[in-house]
């Protein structure tokens, strides 16, 4: 269970507006987190990530692009935290332009790692998205410029 019963994760800016009007998209990722009545603004820019630990859940990885790989980054996370658990990855995991294989063998290690949610940004693409969202089916969502995460997420 989350510590905080009043947690909000809004991106603020990513690579594209969604349907929203008025909002624009740039490149980087910049996500506005409230908890507790603190904001802490997170603004990745050109950085390759940022691990927020979202206490009893389980790891919440909010990526910018994952440039040295969404599986490696994810493990790496783990081993510093020592958690196990994978509550939400949140951002881009650069599979635009990744294989069949590698998404195929990326899925297989997202669900063997139990990751329960997964909000991909730009840089995922969107054939490699529509395969994550099969495979994630209602745990899966866009995260665009202008998407709130409030937790806990729902089914």
């Amino acid at each position: 269970m989350l510590a905080s019963k009043n947690l909000e994760i809004i991106t603020l800016s990513e690579n594209t507006a969604g349907s929203r009007r008025g909002l624009l998209a740039e490149w980087g990722l910049s996500m506005l987190v409230k908890a507790e009545g603190r904001h802490i603004l997170l603004d990745t820019g050109s950085s390759v990530t940022t691990v927020h630990n979202a206490d009893v859940l389980g790891l919440v990885l909010l990526l910018g692009c994952a440039h040295r790989g969404v599986i490696n980054i994810l493990n790496y996370a783990r081993e510093l935290t020592g958690m196990e658990q994978v509550y939400l990855i949140l951002g881009g995991t650069h599979l635009i332009s990744a294989s069949e294989e590698q998404i195929t063998r990326t899925i297989a290690a997202l669900e063997e790692a139990g990751v329960r949610y997964l909000g991909v940004s730009h840089c995922t693409g969107q054939k490699e998205a529509a395969r994550l969202a099969l495979a994630f089916g209602k745990r899966f969502f866009y995260n665009n410029a202008g998407t709130i995460t409030r937790f806990p997420l729902k089914d």
